[in-house]
């Protein structure tokens, strides 16, 4: 046989190959339309679920409708899920049995920004077709969260399509923005965007986390969600019930747990000698007489979180309790960083100067392995702070949901969307929280803000007679603000105002 004869012997049978596949799918895809309602649901989270608290609730949530059969979890494994979760999957109402199908690029792959990112995606377009279109029971919609969007929207948008099951994204950020912050290639970033742009089109029904994000995806410059309000939806974020304030026996097992211990400054860790509680004869805990302040930051030490704003602050803070500026302030301060993630590595070091260097404030960072005792973490603080900086200015911080959850008082950077969630006073009462930086500040002027809020809300501070968690006035009063007119109501309370009813009427299930 001569070279052309091969050729076209090899091209036409690749030919009678692509056809045969596409003969099979066309195939798989009519069946699959045909199929009625099957009662299951997919939840897609390109990371780890267990760092994924939005989606854990809207799986839970799902699980718990008399519509649903089984909820399906689709994501990376890597920490234990919340309590609601594990519950429900030792019910069968959750499925996690695909967690760990997407997995991470290979090791000998991932030292170059370029190569892991080839890898990653690469890996992705091998795993995520054969799980979208096979290994997924048909389900009747599949809910996936947004960034990132690639590779995932658009193998989602096209497996919804031939398998007859509805999108649902939920639009927690723009991906784009963390890859402008990020300082990614120009044309990665357009190409990113671009695919956030269209293939968001093909959800069948959206929630967005703010009214800024979903005017902003309507609007002229993306015209990406549809304005109709039954398929454009806001879903707030809000804590689930188990946040909530700290008795005192769980705030000292906490801090004598090997859990707790792993958050606090080396010099403190000793389960023997809690820093915050001490127990009586009869076993009861009670607050320590010399107690410090315990503030608290959750992060996943991502690049729109400025730690240095919050530790050149804290050194300010030191000078300030060292000289006596601080009108009758604690006799010291424990800030408390939990959480893991990349961006740790380039602090680690200056927050382990400053713990050799400073005289009042100690900084502990770590990462709780129980997801209730971050909760309880932030139930027994007297001040929450967020570095959340937001790439795009229209998302929210979960981890400040979480504090005003457990009655916390927050004190977040500011942009544009942040007074969705975070009033600083009104004629009402003293707010929810605290507002620095934003609006063109430096991160040095941030810090300088920053000093200034903790300084306030520290001054006046109490012997140990005060309500639990409200230990000077200001912090009383912002308290009284969480308990009273500005009582954020639950996740089940939103979820179920807002999206359960959009996704009854997109699936037809009824109530």
């Amino acid at each position: 046989m001569d070279t052309d004869s091969a050729l076209v012997l090899l091209l036409w049978s690749a030919g009678c190959v692509i056809l045969l596949l596409v003969a099979a799918v066309a195939l798989f895809a009519l069946r699959e339309h045909t199929k009625t309602k099957t009662g299951h649901v997919a939840v897609l989270v390109m990371g780890d679920f267990g760092r994924s608290p939005r989606m854990q609730y809207h799986a839970a949530s799902l699980a718990r409708l008399s519509a649903v059969r089984v909820v399906h979890v689709l994501a990376l494994a890597g920490s234990p899920p919340c309590e609601a979760v594990r519950e429900a999957a030792a019910e069968g109402r959750i499925d996690l049995s695909l967690v760990v199908t997407i997995g991470p690029p290979p090791s000998f792959l991932s030292y170059l920004w370029l190569t892991r990112v080839a890898s990653r995606v690469g890996m992705q377009l091998l795993q995520l077709p054969a799980a979208l279109l096979f290994w997924l029971p048909k389900c009747d919609a599949v809910l996936m969260q947004t960034p990132p969007a690639v590779p995932l929207l658009p193998l989602a948008a096209v497996a919804c399509r031939v398998r007859g099951m509805k999108l649902v994204v939920d639009w927690h950020n723009l991906g784009y923005t963390l890859m402008e912050l990020d300082h990614r290639p120009a044309m990665a970033v357009s190409v990113y965007r671009a695919v956030e742009q269209y293939f968001g089109r093909a959800a069948d029904l959206h929630f967005c986390v703010t009214q800024s994000m979903r005017v902003l995806l309507q609007g002229d410059t993306w015209r990406t969600i549809p304005t109709e309000a039954s398929r454009s939806i806001v879903v707030y974020d809000h804590a689930p019930s188990f946040f909530r304030r700290a008795t005192l026996d769980e705030m000292h097992k906490l801090f004598t747990s090997d859990d707790g211990q792993a958050v606090l400054p080396p010099s403190m860790r000793d389960q023997s000698a809690n820093p915050f509680t001490m127990v009586n004869s009869n076993g009861q805990a009670f607050r320590r007489a010399d107690r410090p302040a315990l503030l608290v930051s959750g992060t996943s030490w991502t690049v729109d979180e400025p730690f240095n704003v919050l530790l050149e602050a804290l050194q300010a803070l030191d000078a300030d309790l060292e000289a006596g500026r601080v009108l009758r302030g604690p006799s010291k301060v424990v800030a408390l960083i939990t959480g893991k993630g990349g961006e740790q590595a380039r602090y680690q070091p200056e927050i382990d100067r400053l713990n050799r260097e400073l005289r009042r404030v100690s900084i502990g960072t770590g990462y709780l392995k129980a997801f209730s005792n971050y909760s309880t973490l932030l139930g027994s603080a007297d001040i929450g702070v967020s570095l959340h900086k937001s790439s795009s200015g229209f998302d929210l911080p979960m981890k400040v949901v979480d504090m005003l959850g457990c009655e916390l008082p927050a004190v977040c950077y500011g942009f544009p969307a942040i007074s969705e969630l975070i009033s600083v006073a009104s004629p009402a009462g003293a707010g929810n929280g605290e507002i620095f930086g934003g609006g063109g500040a430096s991160e040095s002027e941030a810090a300088s803000e920053l000093r200034d809020r903790l300084v306030a809300m520290l001054a006046d501070w109490d012997d140990p007679e005060w309500k639990l968690g409200a230990a000077t006035p200001k912090l009383r009063a912002k308290r009284d603000c969480l308990l009273g007119n500005l009582k954020r109501g639950s996740w089940d309370d939103e979820w179920g105002a807002k999206a359960r009813p959009a996704l009854e009427r997109l699936l037809g299930w009824s109530s």
